[in-house]
Formats: C-alpha cells, sequence, structure tokens
C-alpha cells in the first residue's frame, strides 16, 4: 500500500475514533504529505494538500504534527520518538 494511503488511512481511523477520557484533553494528528517515490515522478499537490489538512485540523483543536516525504523508517521514527502520542 502507497505510504499516502497509510497517512489517509491513519487520519480517518484518529478522527473516526471517539477520543476517551485520557485523551480528550489533547488530541494529536500526525499528517504526512509524500510527493516523492522511488519509481514514480513527484507528485505536486502533497505538500499543499498536507498543509491545509494541518491547517484544518489545527482549527478542530488538534495539536498538529505535519511532516513531508517521509519514507517508512522516518514514519516509524517519528510515531517512535513520542512527538504523536
Amino acid at each position: 500500500m502507497p505510504l499516502h494511503l497509510i497517512a489517509v488511512v491513519l487520519l480517518a481511523i484518529i478522527l473516526v475514533l471517539p477520543p476517551g477520557s485520557s485523551q480528550a484533553a489533547k488530541r494529536v494528528a500526525l499528517v504526512i504529505g509524500n510527493a516523492q517515490y522511488a519509481h514514480v515522478p513527484a507528485l505536486t499537490n502533497p505538500k499543499n494538500d498536507a498543509q491545509d489538512m494541518a491547517a484544518a485540523l489545527k482549527r478542530l483543536g488538534f495539536d498538529v504534527v505535519l511532516s513531508r516525504n517521509l519514507g517508512r523508517h522516518a514514519m516509524m521514527d517519528t510515531l517512535a520518538s513520542g512527538s504523536v502520542q
């Protein structure tokens, strides 16, 4: 599955699940805009789409971690770093 689809699925799960009592005070969203892939030309919209999504989530009260062009390892490092908890 392409990384941008994984990011969209994760974001959808975050938005659909109701916050638990311990999570009600702080909601965090990870937004990843990937435009560079190994075997296809660079995409033009992911940078803008990610920025727009991050802005919308901030308006909804989320703490947003915005990253661009993360490979699998960098994505996993971002999750493991504690920035998204």
